[in-house]
């Protein structure tokens, strides 16, 4: 029997991340289950600044780290992932992206209630951090269960509607080589297509709905694929849904891919009517590539759940492009708008709470001060008290002291004194 050194290896594929990945590192650095448990393979996608320095000088300071290096970029983090799998030792496997971060007890959760419940997946919730706000992701399907855990996939099938969310999750290491589950290359969305097979092949699942384990970090620029919307970009992810629409019907669960494409449909068109494409030619590419999923959905009978994408839903379905355009060009700075409202808005209570909180604070203060004040008068009620009491001891004093006996007694107290 081949001794595991390592509790859990931890992935992380790296593409352009030297202002983040540090953040991810130590979040495994501090983990409770300890550093020392964990293996950390780091796979850098062909970075262009100094990510692959940052990871080799981990590998070098860390035993547990080792860093991988591909010459050329893959464009999606799926063959990174591949190649971590491929190169790990430990019976356990987690992900991370390197500008996301685990909480500090992620891993001891994940990792004890996996062995423990002896199951092929376990996995938590996440905080959503965008634009410095922290939203907890929430699915309101399962009634407020603190743990769902099935056998298999049949028995709660609304666990394919939770985000893939790689990040979340711990899997056995042998279920994924014995049913050789790996990441499709070089397309968004390939987390979601390892997800949906894991979960139909698995034997026994844990959903720990109200455990945080993670926080996926939202990031504008240019270098992050889920934020750059392109014609490439809906190529990808259309390839990723034809993918899982197969995983369904290879393992007799065709009709589970509606319910799939409810979840996916006002996404995909939010991000076409948020995205900066106003090319007709580019446009008609993306319905190109956009057909297949928009008949499936137009088959199932799914509609967009709002006026604008069910609008937009139907253009789409009738390939009216200029409208299209149109559409986009009304939706999007009335959108702006109504998020600068709603960001006023947002601020305003954040205002307001904070105005009743120094309220409250200033209603302490001056509580405090009523104390004050009345234990400052009790003290000068008391020193008059020992003023008038020092004055009448005082005057008892004269008064004995200017009496007969006082004078008479004198000789006594001189001779007292001689005794004493």
């Amino acid at each position: 029997m081949t001794l595991v050194k390592y509790k859990i290896s931890i992935i992380i594929p790296v593409y352009n991340v030297e202002n983040y990945i540090k953040k991810a590192f130590d979040s495994i650095k501090t983990q409770t289950l300890g550093f020392d448990n964990l293996e950390i393979i780091m796979v850098n996608d062909g970075s262009t600044d100094k990510s692959g320095e940052i990871i080799e000088r981990y590998a070098d300071k860390y035993s547990n780290c080792k860093s991988i290096h591909l010459d050329e970029n893959t464009g999606a983090a799926g063959i990174p992932r591949n190649i971590g799998i491929e190169h790990s030792s430990s019976n356990y496997i987690m992900f991370l992206d390197p500008d996301d971060f685990y909480e500090n007890n992620a891993c001891e959760i994940l990792y004890d209630k996996i062995v423990n419940e002896k199951v092929d997946i376990v996995f938590g919730t996440f905080f959503k951090i965008t634009q410095g706000k922290k939203i907890l992701a929430t699915l309101k399907i399962f009634n407020n269960q603190k743990q769902i855990k099935v056998k298999n996939i049949d028995e709660n099938k609304k666990l394919l509607l939770t985000a893939p969310s790689i990040w979340t999750k711990i899997i056995k290491k042998e279920f994924i080589i014995r049913n050789n589950i790996k990441f499709p290359p070089n397309i968004p969305g390939e987390d979601a297509v390892f997800m949906v097979e894991a979960f139909l092949k698995a034997k026994g699942i844990i959903y720990l709905s109200d455990i945080v384990v993670a926080n996926y970090v939202e990031r504008e620029t240019k270098d992050s694929i889920t934020t750059n919307i392109t014609l490439d970009y809906f190529k990808g992810v259309m390839e990723s849904r034809k993918l899982i629409y197969r995983i369904f019907k290879n393992n007799g669960k065709e009709k589970c891919f509606k319910s799939y494409a409810k979840k996916s449909l006002d996404f995909y068109l939010m991000k076409l009517i948020s995205s900066d494409i106003n090319d007709t030619v580019i446009m008609e590419k993306i319905l190109n590539e956009m057909k297949w999923f928009i008949e499936k959905c137009l088959y199932y009978q799914i509609k967009p759940k709002n006026d604008i994408l069910r609008l937009l839903f139907n253009l789409i379905a009738n390939k009216n492009i200029i409208n299209i355009l149109l559409l986009k060009n009304y939706y999007k700075p009335t959108n702006q708008k109504i998020n600068k409202i709603k960001n006023l808005e947002s601020e305003n209570k954040q205002l307001i709470s904070k105005n009743k909180q120094h309220i409250s604070k200033n209603k302490q203060l001056i509580s405090r001060n009523k104390q004050h004040i009345s234990r400052n008068k009790q003290l000068i009620s008391q020193n008059k008290y020992y003023i008038s009491r020092n004055k009448n001891l005082e005057r008892e004093i004269i008064e004995m002291k200017s009496s007969n006996s006082w004078k008479l007694t004198k000789p006594l107290r001189k001779l007292g004194k001689i005794f004493r």
